[in-house]
């Protein structure tokens, strides 16, 4: 991700919607659609507990995160 500094912020979340080879194809809550290189980017998983509260806040905010 370093080669994408303004477009791929620190923080910025995602979601896998598939693989290729070693890279997973994300669908970047920025709209962007980069590989992540799990040898190279550093990232992540979201803790089930973490999950569960943004799915819990965004249905309080009438919308649905799946």
């Amino acid at each position: 991700m370093a080669d994408f500094p303004t477009k791929m912020p620190k923080g910025l979340r995602g979601t896998v919607i598939g693989h290729s080879g070693e890279a997973l194809e994300m669908d970047w809550d920025n709209n962007s659609f980069f590989l992540l290189w799990p040898s190279l980017d550093l990232f992540r998983k979201l803790t089930p507990e973490e999950a569960a509260e943004e799915q819990a806040a965004a249905l309080d905010e009438g919308m649905n995160l799946q």
